[in-house]
């Protein structure tokens, strides 16, 4: 089964049962390392890879809890994110509305504002110098990330 035929397949079941769930699919094709994850779909990663466990949080990061990549590929993606528009992802800002993301924990000294994140050098900015969101080497998620995957398991287990 293809990804793009697994996406339709999980898109046409949660139009019609209306749960949001998360589904982590291990690949053992041929790929080196990498992932993906959709947002409130699903995980894919490669299997029997060293780096499968961290690769697999990342992905996790994407597909429950709607977290960008916090890494940068040398402005690839021109103007990925515009300067006057907030990404609704909430581990990156452009600062055109940091109030809603995590200005509240800058105030506090817990996390800063690096720039480099959303696939961008440039224009985009991430709460830390590391995260799960940005390498395969981090220990845990950042602060930020922490918050915003505890916000999504409140939604689905709180009244």
């Amino acid at each position: 089964m293809t990804q793009k035929v697994l996406h339709r397949a999980l898109g046409i079941l949660e139009e019609y049962v209306h749960l949001a769930f998360s589904v982590a699919l291990s690949e053992n094709g041929h790929v080196d390392l990498g992932g993906g994850g959709i947002y409130n779909s699903y995980t894919l990663t490669t299997a029997h890879h060293k780096l499968f466990g961290p690769v697999v949080v990342h992905e996790f990061g994407h597909s429950f809890g709607g977290l960008t990549d916090e890494y940068a590929y040398d402005d690839q993606f021109v103007e990925y994110y515009y300067p006057d528009i907030e990404p609704w992802e909430q581990n990156i800002t452009t600062k055109a509305n940091f109030e809603s993301k995590w200005k509240d924990l800058y105030d506090q000294g817990v996390v800063g504002l690096v720039e480099g994140g959303g696939y961008q050098t440039k224009g985009v900015w991430r709460p830390c110098e590391d995260c799960r969101m940005r390498t395969n080497t981090a220990e845990a998620f950042c602060p930020v990330c922490q918050r915003a995957i505890e916000r999504i398991i409140r939604f689905y287990t709180e009244e």
